[in-house]
């Protein structure tokens, strides 16, 4: 995987207790951004840099990232 640090943090579906995430977030619940964004210093922005921020917080340097394996790629191709 390439490009993990650097653009935005993103946001995972984890709890700062490292549960994962399960049905829909209330606003307030605190849940796990990693990498590194633009406006991260360059000594924290790592694939295993840790943030906490609240779920309904909207922030300019925080995403999300899409990914899909690369069997079930090749199966929905093959439709």
């Amino acid at each position: 995987m390439l490009d993990l640090a650097g653009n935005v943090k993103e946001l995972v579906a984890t709890h700062p207790d490292r549960k994962p995430v399960k049905g829909v977030l209330k606003a307030a619940e605190r849940v796990i951004v990693r990498g590194g964004g633009f406006r991260t210093r360059a000594d924290e922005c790592s694939t295993t840099s840790r943030w906490f921020i609240e779920a309904g917080a909207q922030e300019p340097d925080v995403g999300f990232r899409c990914v899909i394996d690369d069997a079930d790629l090749r199966r929905r191709r093959e439709r």
